[in-house]
């Protein structure tokens, strides 16, 4: 694995309570917002209120991390005090390391309340977006103290070197979720992906990245799980969710895959195709699925996932058509098919 996360904040219409089904928590947001970078939501955090973010564990820890995302400050911070950014936890904390917006139009990078760094001024505009590419490794991944390094729309803007960082990375987060204090700036997130350095591709800056959410849009040629009414794919292709209309596999083993929208950028640099889907179980047995992508006549099918009788989002991160085991094309990523398998 090396990209281990991807979010659009597309999947969820307005339901901050949805979107914690993926995982994350929080202490305050301002709401998933309109108009978004890519697609139609985005994710704001409002200013002057203490740990106003969104933040998730890792599945594994990690000794090297990478997160990149798209930030639009929608106002300004006052002189000398930090907004929102990015932020990464250890064990010990959620704020091992952050690069927050600064007042002075730049990024500040802090290990906790001490500021290690700053870029230079006037790096960005209140009311545009900038995607900002954070990597930190800790004492481990270097053999000595671990540094950063902060980019800013692809350019390097500033690294910080000598910092004793001793644990692993468990977590990351969007927002203000710690010292050095209250923001002062209100702003919004969007296309956040989240990488370690493991694997052959994914494994270290990524550039400037949109995450694109692709319903379904017609049944594929297997069709095992049962429709609750009219077009499978109909019941399943919601940017609103709702879990009443929804597919079924009454038996083990029931396959059923999806056609869905083309990607709205004229683009072959694709990280990956990420199958996110929400489901639960209706009964008290054990029951798992398998989210897959089809492409051609090969398949790649994530692990067995246990679900629980509550909805919850899951997801499998395919980073290479498995037709061929290449790097995907727009056209193999929109021919690609979305499969559901039951696997218990």
């Amino acid at each position: 694995m090396a990209l281990l996360w991807a979010e659009s904040f597309d999947l969820y219409g307005s339901s901050i309570a949805a979107l914690l089904l993926r995982g994350y928590n929080y202490s305050f947001t301002n709401g998933l917002n309109t108009p978004a970078r890519t697609g139609p939501r985005c994710l704001g955090c409002s200013a002057g209120t203490t740990n106003a973010g969104l933040g998730r564990s890792l599945d594994t820890p990690v000794n090297v991390i990478g997160i990149g995302v798209a930030q639009k400050m929608t106002t300004t911070a006052a002189t000398n005090a930090n907004s929102s950014g990015i932020n990464i936890g250890t064990s010990a904390g959620w704020s091992a390391i952050k690069a927050l917006a600064n007042g002075d139009l730049g990024y500040s990078i802090y290990q906790g309340s001490t500021l290690l760094g700053s870029t230079p001024n006037n790096i960005y505009a209140v009311g545009a977006y900038n995607y900002l590419e954070l990597k930190v490794r800790n004492n481990a991944a270097t053999g000595g103290l671990g540094d950063a390094e902060l980019r800013v729309n692809g350019v390097t803007q500033l690294i910080v070197t000598g910092i004793n960082l001793t644990l692993q990375f468990t977590r990351f987060g969007l927002g203000i979720v710690s010292a050095p204090g209250n923001g002062t700036g209100t702003s919004e997130f969007d296309d956040l992906v989240v990488w370690d350095n493991s694997g052959s591709f994914n494994n270290d800056f990524m550039g400037d990245r949109r995450c694109e959410t692709m319903f379904p849009d017609a049944n594929g040629a297997l069709q095992q799980w049962v429709a609750s009414a009219g077009n499978a794919w109909d019941c399943i292709n919601e940017a609103t969710p709702s879990d009443v209309d929804y597919i079924q596999a009454n038996t083990n083993g029931d396959i059923s895959t999806f056609t869905k929208t083309a990607i709205g950028i004229s683009t072959n640099d694709i990280a990956a195709l990420v199958h996110v889907a929400r489901a639960l179980k209706t009964d008290a047995g054990a029951s798992s699925i398998k989210l897959g992508i089809d492409s051609g006549a090969f398949t790649d099918n994530g692990p067995d996932i246990a679900l629980t009788t509550s909805a919850a989002y899951y997801q499998h991160i395919v980073q290479r058509d498995p037709n061929g085991s290449v790097a995907w094309t727009k056209a193999a990523a929109d021919a690609a098919l979305m499969r559901f398998t039951r696997s218990l």
